[in-house]
């Protein structure tokens, strides 16, 4: 059975029961019972093999990034070990694959890299051929027990790092949705009345995020005037302005007057020179004559105290 949820960025992702997990890695029962009588063998080296890879992590100097203190670095051991004692217990459910699912979670929260987990996954997987190579099972039994491992170790991986992925994904979605939200600041600076100023380059997908923008606050604030300011924009060419256009015919389909500012005489040539009709919008060259026509638009008048 795959379950579709939909996460609060918006983004879809599926996840799959253990039935479902274990038919499409082709592990059998035979498969689990395999690792679980080869568990019996290793779970008493299973300390000792957590040991030597924090020997190991001892010696990387990311080591300190992510283990603060010895008890911090106690705590996580102690989850290793019990992490390897229900691997090689290999009663896989869909409690076992929410347990993996939670691993990866907790590790893109602290952005513990892959590269350690898979270095932690390939320590063990050494240490299993150094105990089947020292057992005297004959050799086909002992390659089916190094397959089974092999499996239900992808099998764990799989769950890990796809979950790690999906939680980066969805932190770097909303990191970028931050981004564009501060990029687009679409201000109420007077009663119905909005400005944008625009800063940088645009692009369709900016373009694309600038008109939802805009649309949603005058939606909201029911304003009847919006003023563009294109000043800061750095490049005008035949896409932008276009963009600029759209944007403005969506503003009066939402009821809302549109002006452009910040037009110099070399945007002015450029967009004439291009062949756009801007049609019936009102354009300024500066924000404080935008400013005059928004507010005789609402029926306002600034005056000198």
């Amino acid at each position: 059975m795959t379950d579709v949820i939909v996460s609060s960025t918006g983004t879809r992702s599926t996840t799959k029961d253990a039935a479902t997990l274990l038919k499409q890695f082709r592990i059998t029962d035979a498969d689990l019972d395999l690792v679980r009588q080869f568990g019996d063998k290793i779970r008493p080296k299973i300390d000792a093999f957590v040991d030597q890879f924090y020997v190991w992590l001892a010696e990387q100097p990311f080591k300190y990034e992510f283990f603060m203190d010895d008890a911090h670095v106690q705590e996580v051991r102690t989850q290793q070990t019990k992490y390897w004692h229900d691997f090689f217990d290999a009663k896989i459910d869909d409690d076992f694959v929410e347990t993996r699912r939670h691993i990866g979670r907790v590790h893109a929260k602290i952005e513990l890299p892959l590269d350690i987990y898979m270095a932690a996954m390939n320590n063990c997987l050494e240490n299993c051929v150094d105990v089947l190579m020292a057992d005297e099972e004959p050799g086909n039994e002992r390659q089916r027990t190094l397959l089974a491992i092999a499996k239900l170790m992808h099998f764990d991986e799989m769950i890990t790092a796809d979950t790690y992925s999906q939680v980066t994904n969805e932190v770097m979605l909303e990191q970028s949705k931050s981004m564009i939200e501060m990029s687009t600041p679409v201000t109420a600076i007077w009663d119905d009345i909005l400005m944008l100023p625009l800063v940088g380059i645009i692009d369709s997908k900016r373009a694309l995020d600038i008109t939802a923008r805009v649309l949603e606050e005058i939606g909201r604030t029911q304003s009847s005037c919006f003023i563009l300011d294109i000043s800061g924009v750095a490049i005008i060419d035949t896409a932008v302005a276009n963009y600029l256009i759209k944007i403005t015919k969506a503003c009066r389909l939402m009821g809302c007057e549109p002006l452009i500012s910040g037009l110099s005489p070399a945007i002015a040539q450029t967009i004439v020179n291009l062949g756009i009709d801007v049609g019936t919008i009102q354009t300024t060259g500066n924000l404080r004559e935008a400013l005059k026509h928004a507010f005789d638009h609402v029926g306002m008048t600034v005056t000198e105290k």
